[in-house]
């Protein structure tokens, strides 16, 4: 299933309505890499600063499941025991976001968690979702497609 960005921006938009309702974040943190455009995005809309996390859990090119790892985590010097938004592109399993909320980083942090698309029988269920997947179908969004450009040779 392959994602426009114009489907991206719609929901965007739509994410940052049901948020701000209820839960206005002082900064948010994007899970890389799919979680990063969608967190900028978020970020300008409650003009709040951004910490990009990369944690990584498929072989893209394979599209299989390794283990959860924290690759690289930013600078935390500016990083505030204020309200958070844990951002990603997609819950499927819920491994990576349950990972997330689970690590010590975030211990004392009170957060609230938001995604494009949820996937039905997700382990993990997150506050807020565009639109839920009742199928297994692969999702391909739009940085992807660019990515894919830009693949080592292997």
């Amino acid at each position: 299933m392959r994602i426009s960005w114009a489907e991206i921006e719609q929901a965007c938009r739509y994410l940052y309505e049901r948020i701000s309702k209820e839960f206005y974040p002082s900064q948010i943190v994007g899970i890389g890499h799919g979680g990063w455009v969608p967190s900028v995005i978020l970020a300008q809309k409650f003009d709040c600063n951004i910490f990009a996390f990369n944690v990584k859990s498929y072989a893209y090119e394979k599209r299989e499941r390794r283990n959860l790892r924290l690759v690289s985590v930013p600078s935390m010097e500016n990083f505030r025991n204020e309200k958070t938004l844990i951002v990603d592109d997609i819950c499927d399993s819920g491994a990576t976001l349950k990972f997330m909320v689970e690590h010590p980083l975030l211990r004392n942090v009170p957060f609230k968690t938001a995604v494009i698309f949820k996937r039905a029988g997700s382990t993990y269920t997150p506050d807020f979702y565009w639109k839920e997947l009742m199928t297994k179908e692969w999702v391909e969004f739009p940085w992807d497609m660019v990515l894919e450009c830009y693949a080592p040779e292997r």
